[in-house]
């Protein structure tokens, strides 16, 4: 299935906007499979785009800058990395939680046993996956607008996470806990 990888990020490289081109499985792949292999690349997308936030000289996402999870002025998250109970904790440490918790999720034979079809059960790991994914994308936007846009501007993330959500409906959009952002309007 390393094919269908290669496949999506050539079509992100020959054009990052061409949502059609980028988001149409060739002929003959699980759909399943698709969801996943697109997940696998965004899951890569985000690690750029959490090193453009941390590294940024301005104003890096820290736990100075940023001590809690906050995807918009009125939108606090838990992590659930801290045991049984969600607990608040540093927006980078939340990401960063959730890039190894997405990365263990994606190699886990249990959730992924054959990437080539992909069941009902590791569609529902992608959909929880994808809705966090979402909150990093909402706190980059609110509270790192000009990383998240020249981040945007280059790959057009957030246009192609939204898509995938929607045209397979993977992250229906009464989860999507954030209010959707207008991609089109962009600016610092």
């Amino acid at each position: 299935m390393f094919s269908v990888q290669e496949y999506i990020q050539l079509q992100i490289s020959r054009d990052p906007s061409d949502m059609d081109a980028i988001l149409t499985p060739p002929k003959g792949v699980d759909t399943g499979a698709w969801i996943y292999e697109h997940v696998r690349v965004i899951t890569t997308d985000i690690a750029r785009l959490i090193a453009d936030l941390a590294n940024n000289p301005e104003a890096p996402c820290n736990a100075e800058n940023c001590p809690v999870m906050i995807c918009t002025e009125d939108c606090q998250v838990r992590c659930a990395c801290h045991g049984p109970t969600p607990v608040a904790c540093a927006a980078i440490d939340y990401i960063a939680h959730l890039h190894s918790m997405t990365t263990t999720t994606l190699c886990s034979n249990k959730w992924f046993p054959d990437r080539s079809r992909v069941q009902q059960e590791g569609i529902d790991q992608l959909s929880a996956i994808m809705r966090r994914m979402y909150r990093v994308l909402a706190h980059a936007r609110h509270h790192h607008a000009a990383t998240f846009v020249a981040f945007e501007r280059e790959t057009k993330l957030t246009k192609r996470f939204l898509q995938l959500a929607s045209r397979f409906n993977v992250v229906p959009e009464s989860h999507l806990s954030v209010p959707p952002m207008d991609l089109d309007k962009l600016s610092c």
